[in-house]
């Protein structure tokens, strides 16, 4: 009997401290948030931000302004979920499909943006969404934006473009394209 009991005090020191001494570290919802590198902390400055890149015809600049790759996969993909649920599982392939998807079309509607509105000076006038906030258990996005400024002729120009993550407090673009 005694040696039944040191085998199972074994058991419990062997396996279970191990998983117990892990869980904390990979499961806590006490984990420190994470915030997009170089994001802007508004809407408003995000949206200047483009502003400027446009009038600098700076195509490295306005890619900037959108998550990154590695920003998609980590905290997007597996963030886009109902608030509560844990965080979604996709495969690393599908992950990475759907990111050259958004990328590739990004960088087309970024080539539209430069070609209507690129080398002209703006001042943004207002910021206006299509649709309410979406809020996920990850992030919140809100969108499709619509940036309203006004060029240094004074004439009146509506930007569209798309959807802005917002995470602790950073926000930047998940993508540039837009409906219309």
């Amino acid at each position: 009997m005694e040696e039944r009991r040191k085998n199972l005090w074994h058991i419990i020191v062997m396996v279970l401290l191990p998983i117990a001494w892990w869980t904390p570290a990979v499961f806590s919802s006490a984990r420190e948030e994470p915030r997009f590198a170089g994001a802007a902390t508004s809407p408003e400055e995000l949206a200047d931000r483009l502003l400027a890149a446009l009038s600098a015809g700076d195509s490295t600049a306005l890619h900037a302004l959108r998550v990154s790759r590695e920003q998609y996969l980590e905290l997007i993909v597996p963030g886009t979920i109902e608030p509560g649920e844990p965080l979604r599982q996709v495969s690393m392939g599908t992950a990475d499909l759907f990111w050259r998807q958004l990328d590739q079309k990004s960088r087309d509607f970024g080539d539209l943006l430069f070609e209507r509105y690129g080398g002209k000076r703006y001042r943004r006038l207002s910021l206006s969404y299509t649709a309410p906030s979406k809020h996920y258990g990850g992030y919140q996005a809100v969108g499709e934006t619509r940036i309203v400024a006004s060029d240094e002729t004074g004439a009146h120009h509506t930007i569209a473009s798309g959807w802005i993550a917002v995470l602790d407090g950073g926000c930047k673009w998940i993508g540039f394209e837009w409906d219309d």
